[in-house]
């Protein structure tokens, strides 16, 4: 990497920063800011961490559940709560956050969601928060890809 690489990366140390550097660096500056604008959205922070550690989960990324357990621990998840969303067991769970990890695990395996878990999903956060639930499932689920070589290729340092 270049000085101006490693100062990028330090600042946002992930795969996805690592491979941005390669293809376009003006994403790899933007980044940072894009997640700091989903932790800024007002979506309720509980849910928020809930919603990706399950991306992890269903993701197999190690590497983000990492980053994010203490931040579920901190916000009022425990671990029994934790490890039902890890186990995608709605059992434990409120029922409102339940409802909303299904439509995660819908858009997390494919791009078309069917119309009942959209509506409920709706029924239980606003459209504004179901947007950020939708660009948190995309943002960290393509930030997982990197981190599986049978998925994409990771770029040299």
């Amino acid at each position: 990497m270049t000085p101006e690489q490693r100062a990028q990366y330090d600042r946002f140390p992930s795969n996805l920063t690592r491979a941005l550097l390669v293809v376009e660096p003006r994403l790899a500056r933007a980044l940072p800011e894009l997640a700091n604008a989903l932790r800024a959205s007002g979506f309720d922070r509980k849910w928020r961490e809930g919603v990706i550690l399950r991306v992890a989960a269903l993701s197999g990324s190690a590497y983000e559940r990492m980053e994010h357990l203490e931040q579920a621990q901190k916000v009022g998840w425990r671990t029994a709560e934790i490890a039902a969303i890890e186990a995608g067991d709605a059992g434990p769970l409120p029922d409102a956050f339940a409802a909303l990890m299904a439509f995660v695990d819908a858009c997390v395996s494919s791009p078309r969601v069917a119309d009942s878990l959209f509506a409920e999903a709706r029924s239980v956060v606003s459209d504004r928060d179901l947007a950020t639930v939708i660009l948190l499932v995309g943002h960290y689920d393509d930030r997982a890809l990197p981190r599986d070589p049978r998925r994409r290729a990771r770029p040299d340092t």
